[in-house]
């Protein structure tokens, strides 16, 4: 997860820094591309008379995550600007999830090892 930039200049620049010091890292780490790939369908609602824009995006293992957009006055709706929003408002809370997946995999490869090695020494 990323904090909001100040303007999109600093912010690519930001993430560009960022994406450089991590690759040094051999660390795993949740990639928008492994997110990418568990999106299975989008789906965009307008509520509200025009003003509430909603994003659904249905992951290969059936969850769901909701992400949404708001314009203070009808007359401001954007449909293509409100989707985008809602659609990054909902990817964006993608990251730790798969995060946990992943932390919870590792966990899960580090007991069966470890109960190997225990089951070989005795």
């Amino acid at each position: 997860f990323l904090p909001p930039c100040p303007s999109p200049r600093k912010c690519k620049a930001m993430n560009e820094q960022q994406v450089e010091r991590l690759a040094a890292s051999p660390a795993p780490r949740v990639t928008r591309e492994q997110i990418d790939k568990r999106i299975v369908d989008i789906t965009y609602t307008v509520l509200s008379g025009g003003r509430i824009t909603t994003c659904q995006i249905h992951l290969d293992n059936g969850f769901v995550v909701f992400g949404y957009s708001i314009c203070a006055s009808a007359e401001n709706f954007d449909k293509a600007l409100g989707e985008d929003l809602a659609y990054e408002d909902a990817h964006r809370q993608l990251w730790p999830l798969i995060g946990l997946l992943m932390a919870e995999s590792a966990f899960h490869k580090r007991a069966i090892a470890t109960a190997a090695q225990r089951q070989s020494g005795a």
